[in-house]
């Protein structure tokens, strides 16, 4: 599985919901031109472009044409929350941000991303749940076969994914970001701290 590719960049913390100021001015820089709403962020996407955008922490939380919670990198690493887009293309709709398999599309699950080591690493995004390694393993409630060395495993919230059995979280290999919580037909298996 390919890392998260930094998508979005957070560029300003904008706000203020385009409120009069006495100098007609915006209450934080503005992006693009354009100051943000309240509820909104300024971000740049991968051509550098800025613009405006609704900050979200899981597909749930975005509506009408933008349902899909994009992760905002910055510098390299997750920003721990997102902003609403519209759905990606059908290639690339992995990208969206969830808490639960319901945050995502049709065919799809909501699992743990791996780093490029193959540790998990966070945040939940959807994936496919066709049983390839780290992905969905569900298959609409049937479980399905996992690669080799991989078991369906389950979370406390009920996401079920692909991952690789283990009795301690050292054995997960990112202390403290991926734990032996998951359970898994092995007994546990490693997944997101906390979850």
């Amino acid at each position: 599985m390919r890392p998260l590719a930094p998508l979005l960049a957070f560029i300003l913390g904008c706000g203020g919901g385009g409120q009069n100021l006495p100098d007609g001015g915006c209450p934080t820089p503005l992006c693009a031109g354009t100051c943000c709403a309240a509820d909104s962020i300024c971000v740049q996407d991968q051509g550098g472009h800025d613009f405006c955008a609704v900050k979200c922490f899981a597909s749930r939380d975005c509506t009408g044409t933008d349902p899909c919670c994009e992760p905002v990198v910055d510098n390299g690493n997750y920003s721990g929350h997102g902003v609403c887009q519209p759905n990606p293309t059908a290639s690339g709709w992995y990208s969206c941000l969830c808490s639960l398999k319901s945050d995502c599309a049709a065919g799809g699950s909501c699992v743990p991303l791996v780093d490029s080591a193959g540790f998990i690493s966070g945040p939940y995004l959807c994936l496919l749940d066709d049983g390839q390694s780290h992905h969905g393993c569900a298959g609409e409630g049937i479980p399905m076969s996992c690669p080799s060395a991989q078991y369906c495993s389950r979370d406390s919230v009920g996401n079920d994914f692909c991952s690789t059995p283990c009795t301690t979280n050292a054995m997960c290999g990112n202390l403290g970001v991926a734990c032996c919580n998951a359970l898994c037909s092995q007994g546990s298996c490693c997944g997101l701290c906390g979850s």
